[in-house]
Order: C-alpha cells, then structure tokens, then sequence
C-alpha cells in the first residue's frame, strides 16, 4: 500500500513537471517571436521608413504590431491606435506582450495565433506608463475598431521576399473586384514562396 502511495506521488510529481515545462517552453517562444520580430523590423529598410513617415507626419507614438504566420508567411500588421488626428480607445492588454521603442514609437507586440488569456496580468514599468497615458487597459473589454494599418507579409524561407499593404489598398482591391464579380482573398495578395 505504502508503495503504491509513493508511486502515485512520483507520477502526480512528473506531470506537473511536464506541464510546468511545457508552459516555459511555450512561454519562451512567444518571447523569442517577439524578439525576432524586433530583429526583422530592424533588418527591414521599409518598416523602418513607414515607422518614421507615421512619427514625422502623423506624430505618431504608440502602435500595436500583431505577428501571426502561415505554413509559409510571418506576418507583422502595424496598428495605428494613436495619432495627431485620431486616438482609439485603449488596447486591452491580457495576453502575452512585449514593448520596444523603435524609431521613437512605442510598440506593443502581440502574437495574433495566442490564445491564452491572462486574468491578472503584470505590467512592466513601460505597460505602466503607456496604461497611465491611455493608450492599454487591463480592465475594459476589448473595442471592435478598424484603425490604419500597415501589414508586411515576409516568406519565411527569404525575408527578403515580402509585400506590404494598407487598408486603403484592400478597400481598392475588394471593390476592383467585386465590380467584376469576383470573390476577394487578402491571401492571394501574399508573395509568392518557392521551396
């Protein structure tokens, strides 16, 4: 009896070491995406020119960029969520993030494909103080809200290999295409990638 207590303490011992292992492992790709997307907006010419055109004209200072991917395609959409014209309610910040300053804007990283939400969520001293400036919540609920954006779209076997595209050029292609009566997909406007 006392020897099927100590195996049934060793089992229940190992899982929770599996599930605590694979929720730091998964925890630590997340952060990885996000740092390798800091690395590829660095490495990319035009991010870096759209970043300053947003900050030099629309006095731009804080944006959302959600990275998500395909078989394929990474994905970075920048969010405009605050501008000299307009500001958006605030981003309701409940799942993993990262913030880098790049070219004097504020951006917050999220990773579109995370689903696991985060009740209580800690904010570093930077969240802090994009929360007190009104640009993220933890609180209110998420804001249905079609701000500008600018997507790249990169082929993951050559980053050099991309198309980029806002919401006016989607707007034009689904109307172009509507008017010939032709069904609209935005993943048909990815670049190609050969094997």
């Amino acid at each position: 009896m006392v020897k099927n207590v100590y195996i049934f303490g060793i089992i229940i011992f190992t899982i929770i070491l599996s599930f605590s292992t694979i929720s730091c492992n998964r925890e630590k790709e997340n952060y990885d995406r996000f740092k390798a997307a800091v690395s590829l907006i660095s490495q990319t010419k035009a991010i870096n020119d759209s970043l300053i055109k947003f900050r030099d004209s629309l006095e731009v200072k804080f944006i959302c960029c959600y990275i998500s991917s395909t078989e394929k395609h990474e994905l970075l959409s920048f969010v405009l969520l605050q501008a000299k014209s307009k500001q958006f309610p605030a981003l309701k910040v409940d799942k993993k993030y990262w913030i880098e300053n790049i070219q004097g804007i504020d951006i917050l990283f999220k990773d579109h494909n995370d689903t696991v939400r985060i009740e209580d969520i800690k904010l570093n001293s930077k969240a802090q103080e994009l929360l007190r400036k009104g640009y993220i919540t933890k609180d209110n609920r998420n804001t249905l809200m079609r701000p500008d954006f600018i997507k790249f779209v990169f082929c993951k076997n050559n980053y050099d290999n991309y198309f980029a595209y806002d919401l006016i050029f989607l707007g034009v292609e689904e109307n172009r295409l509507r008017a010939l009566d032709k069904p609209f997909y935005e993943e048909s406007y990815y670049p190609n990638c050969l094997n």
